[in-house]
């Protein structure tokens, strides 16, 4: 569980403007009508005395003097101490710390053997420096830290039991009383004096007084001791009593000794003046000085106070059998030990207020008392144990009232209050009234004047009580079956309002109820309130709000002005604003429509009621408890939340109020509480943090040079010190390997780290309380020990072993390489060799090839050149013209190819043909066959183009046949002709143009259509998958190549 104190949030305003505007006002719906019925009975109310006694404490004159006794001096004293090693012998925890007592009525924890304690015998308390509280028990010495004790018994020569006083002073020295005399602890050492020369003690044996520097030592029988610049003094012989139970050093410089059973001294200049007071009652037993004035407790009797050598009674009841054995100041007032009646706190306002069992004390023998540093009073009982007053903001009032007091309703000098089981009361100034005969369950209630008032009654319906009887308004005449209004308000026309027990809305006046239910049926109503301004808002379940002024209304929600539809109160300030609480906001609307949020500390947290204490401070009553809540200057606001932690009272409550005369009034379940402005803390008071310990395997380190083995658990145990608040720790932890800014928070005392890897760390530690407030930081440096493994020396020797390996493996690879490299030089030169002698034998092979190959054009050649010769000798000897011509055209294709073979051989590459050259030799020819006209030329563009033989061939006699036909059909026999032929390779074609300059083109197709020679060219086109066109009298051929 989540433990929770006080929260102290500065909360950032953030406002807003609305975009959407407050709704118009509405009339309200015409509502049914219901004429009531009525009863009248007799007003029964029973008177009850207020308590006479004053809270004001009185003075009176004690006409009793001091005389002079004589002069005296102190006697030089040698005192030596053996210090002894001091153990610790136990430490017991205290998982649940302080606690409540079932029957508490103020913020009073307590302590007991019961709840960890050794024995409840408690007699004497100190502070140690670091906020622990040191307790002096009947067995041992106890120093608490809060969540655990650690127990000291002592030693032989001078055991820790019978313990009657414990004090520790500026030296960090804790000063011990016991049967056997006095000693004291010093860092873990016990000085006992060597002649026990100061003896036992009373109840108090210490003092101090830091201006002087003076350690005062007061015993039973050697009188008393001063230690002061490093040399003991004992005043003894000119005492007049040799017992003190009481030493201090006033402002005034008096030296102030109080002899037990026997009066009180001063001394001043030597000189020594006494009053003398012996026997029991009024016998002074202890001295302070608050205020400028010397309070002097009795062992029973008034309180004694002397002021302008004057002394004085200072009476706190009507009782003088009064034990005053112990004093503490803070800054709420003086407060007194009263063995036997509890505790007492004087006011600076001069107001007295008691502590006692009841309150929640362990008991109610108080004994010795002593004041923290965070504004609490710890409470040593010798018989039931250690209490502690903590801040008292709110505590059970002691009123004649019985539970559940559901509403209060301030009117006048008096209070109303209304009870879900109890009737209804009135508190005037002067007595209280419990009113009787409307019913037990009178849950809220209208006062119109001092005698006069409107009640709801569960029992007998709307009720108006007036000049001593109540009438009775009902719906139906059976009263058992009426619906009874509850949550009843006045309006501004002083029309009565109301929800019934079906959460719908009723108006009552005149004798007539009026209802909403069937006008508004869709809305379930759950809450009636009034504000300031008298207009009425009637909350619903999750529909928003209805604002009812007079006659008229208007519906709040979402769709307009408020932030949430679930509304659970509604509030005015006194600056006007309207305060819209949900379930964890609250949202703060002023007259002019801004809108601002304000986050509540603890949610889901319903609020139940508001009370503006002043102009900018304010107590709400809600789910998790009070709220405190404080708006600044620059319109922040801060809030404390008081919880369970604070009271067992302060959760469960439901409305608050204030009577007239300024008394804070809270109320909810079997209680009625009362919030007392006068114990807010002014003054935020930072945590105490030291280090307890630090724990490895159940053994204790020493905090420095702090060293432990690598996954070894770690625990760091504080003392963290913040009385009556909670404080929780923040830290971080960084390495040489890692830098963090990273703050941790946990809710306990203590750090564990386990599995933390070898390297130096830096823990950095602070408290911080919930109200911001933080504690010096703590800084621990240690270090985790790596395993062998991992030191500086294994690294060494391996780094060593891995140069070797290395270098052995260089070694051994180098040589490795040395012999692979001369196996590869061997394997170069024979393969090397092998090569040669193939290269050899491929150029012998190609050299033979390539003869082979012209050999082979050769003999083509050769061969088409007799196929020709006989071609032309057959021609020669015909005598047909027409076989002529074939002939001689047959001739000329076998010229083209036999040239095409010809250029093969003649020339270095045997696998392509000049193209050019190859045409040019192919025009000659042609020209000579057929004999034509000398004058016609042949232009040849063919860029360096060469081709291969099939493709020259394919080419070749597709140009035979059309310089062919050019020589037969387009030059006459004088004319020049000019035939041109260009050729060139792009995207993998080959594009040939073909023209001539003379005519007959378009015969020759005509012509040729069905000739041979036209059909040799389509043969050989599609052979090669071209594509021959004639366009603008040219032959355009487009081979891929």
């Amino acid at each position: 569980m989540k433990p929770i104190f006080v929260i102290f949030i500065m909360l950032l305003w953030s406002v807003r403007v609305i975009g959407q505007s407050l709704p118009p006002w509405k009339p309200l719906p015409i509502p049914d009508t219901l004429v009531a019925y009525q009863r009248t009975a007799p007003v029964i109310a029973d008177t009850i005395a207020r308590s006479s006694h004053s809270s004001r404490v009185k003075e009176v004159y004690f006409p009793a003097k001091f005389s002079f006794h004589g002069t005296t001096r102190p006697e030089k004293k040698d005192i030596d101490f053996t210090s002894y090693k001091l153990e610790m012998d136990e430490r017991i925890k205290l998982p649940g710390g302080m606690a409540f007592k079932d029957v508490a009525t103020k913020n009073i924890k307590y302590l007991d053997k019961y709840h960890g304690l050794p024995s409840n015998e408690v007699t004497s308390i100190a502070k140690a420096a670091d906020g622990r509280i040191f307790l002096g028990l009947d067995k041992a010495l106890v120093l608490y830290n809060g969540v655990e004790l650690e127990v000291y018994k002592g030693i032989e020569q001078f055991p820790l039991q019978q313990i009657r006083s414990l004090f520790l002073d500026t030296n960090d020295r804790l000063w011990i009383s016991t049967e056997r005399g006095c000693a004291y602890i010093y860092k873990q050492n016990l000085y006992v004096p060597n002649k026990g020369e100061f003896g036992p003690t009373h109840l108090k044996g210490f003092n101090e007084n830091i201006k002087t520097g003076e350690l005062f030592v007061f015993t039973i029988y050697n009188g008393f001791f001063i230690w002061k610049a490093g040399t003991w003094h004992q005043y003894f012989d000119s005492l007049p009593v040799k017992s003190v139970s009481s030493v201090i050093r006033s402002t005034d410089k008096k030296l102030w000794v109080v002899h037990s059973h026997d009066g009180i001294s001063y001394i001043q200049n030597d000189s020594l003046f006494f009053y003398n007071r012996k026997g029991v009652f009024d016998t002074p037993r202890t001295a302070f000085e608050y205020g400028g004035e010397i309070y002097f407790g009795h062992f029973t009797g008034d309180l004694l106070k002397y002021r302008n050598d004057s002394l004085f009674y200072v009476k706190v009841d009507e009782s003088s059998n009064h034990k005053n054995y112990s004093f503490a100041a803070n800054s709420h007032g003086l407060w007194m030990s009263d063995y036997g009646q509890g505790v007492r706190l004087l006011k600076t306002n001069g107001e007295l207020m008691t502590f006692t069992i009841e309150d929640g004390l362990a008991h109610r023998v108080s004994y010795a008392l002593l004041a923290d540093d965070f504004e609490n009073i710890w409470v040593c009982d010798p018989f039931k144990g250690l209490s502690r007053i903590d801040q008292q903001l709110f505590y059970k009032l002691k009123k004649p009232i019985q539970p559940v007091v559901s509403q209060m309703v301030p009117h006048d000098q008096n209070m109303w209050y209304f009870t879900g089981g109890n009737g209804f009361y009135q508190e005037t100034p002067h007595h209280y009234i419990k009113y009787s005969g409307a019913g037990n369950h009178c849950e809220s209630g209208i006062p119109m004047n001092e005698d006069s008032v409107w009640i709801s009654s569960a029992d007998h319906g709307l009720t108006l009580m007036s000049n001593n009887r109540y009438t009775f308004y009902t719906m139906v005449e059976d009263v058992e079956l009426d619906s009874t209004i509850y949550t009843i308000q006045l309006d501004k026309d002083r029309n009565i309002w109301g929800l019934n027990i079906s959460n719908q809305l009723y108006r009552f006046k005149a004798g007539t109820f009026y209802s909403f239910e069937n006008q508004w049926k869709n809305m379930n109503f759950v809450k009636l309130v009034k504000t300031r301004s008298g207009i009425l808002y009637v909350l619903t379940a999750n529909q928003g709000v209805l604002a009812i002024n007079g006659r008229k209304y208007r519906h709040l929600s979402t769709q307009n002005i408020l932030a949430s539809n679930k509304i659970k109160h509604v509030f005015e300030d006194v600056q006007s604003r309207l305060w819209y609480c949900s379930d964890m906001a609250i949202q703060m609307v002023d007259s002019t429509g801004r809108s601002s949020e304000l986050k509540i500390s603890e949610g889901p947290n319903d609020i139940h009621d508001i009370l503006q204490l002043t102009d900018s401070t304010y107590l709400l009553v809600c789910d998790a408890g009070l709220i405190y809540m404080k708006e600044d200057s620059d319109r922040s606001f801060s809030q404390r939340l008081y919880h369970k932690s604070h009271g067992l009272n302060l959760v469960g409550n439901s409305c608050i109020s204030q009577s007239a005369a300024g008394e804070v009034i809270i109320s909810g379940g079997d209680h009625l509480l009362t919030f007392d402005p006068y114990f807010l803390k002014h003054k935020v008071t930072a945590p105490k943090l030291s280090l307890n310990r630090i724990v490895s395997n159940d053994s204790v380190l020493v905090a420095g040079n702090l060293q432990v083995d690598q996954q070894t658990p770690l625990k760091f145990v504080f003392n963290n010190i913040s009385w009556g608040s909670e404080s929780l720790l923040y830290y971080n932890l960084s390495s040489s390997r890692f830098d963090s800014d990273k703050w941790n928070k946990i809710a306990s005392n203590s750090l564990q780290f386990n599995g933390l890897s070898h390297g130096d760390y830096e823990l950095r530690v602070y408290a911080t309380t919930q109200d911001e407030a933080q504690s010096e930081p703590l800084t621990f440096n240690f270090r985790v020990l790596p395993y062998w493994y991992q030191t500086s020396w294994f690294y060494g020797l391996c780094t060593v072993l891995v140069a070797s390996s290395i270098l052995c493996y260089l070694v051994y690879r180098e040589r490795q390489n040395n012999q692979a490299k001369q196996r590869l030089q061997q394997l170069v030169s024979q393969r090397t060799r092998q090569l040669e002698e193939e290269k050899t034998q491929v150029v012998k092979q190609l050299y033979e090839k390539e003869l082979l190959r012209q050999e082979v054009h050769h003999r083509v050649k050769n061969n088409l050149t007799f196929l020709k010769s006989l071609l032309y000798l057959r021609a020669s000897a015909s005598t047909n013209e027409e076989v002529k011509m074939i002939m001689n055209e047959c001739q000329a294709r076998i010229e083209t190819m036999a040239l095409v073979h010809q250029n093969l051989y003649d020339v270095e590459n045997t696998s392509e043909v000049d193209f050019a050259a190859f045409i040019k030799e192919l025009f000659v020819e042609l020209h000579t066959l057929f004999d034509t006209n000398e004058s016609v030329n042949i232009n040849v563009a063919a860029r360096d183009l060469r081709l291969d033989m099939k493709l020259s061939i394919f080419i070749g006699l597709i140009l035979n046949e059309l310089i062919t036909n050019s020589f037969k059909y387009a030059f006459n026999e004088d004319s020049k002709g000019e035939i041109t032929v260009s050729a060139r390779e792009e995207n993998g074609n080959v594009y040939i143009e073909y023209e001539d300059s003379g005519e007959g083109m378009e015969s020759f197709l005509a012509e040729e259509a069905s000739g041979f020679g036209f059909k040799i060219i389509n043969i050989l086109v599609r052979q090669t998958d071209a594509t021959l066109v004639y366009k603008n009298k040219k032959f355009l051929l487009t081979i891929p190549k």
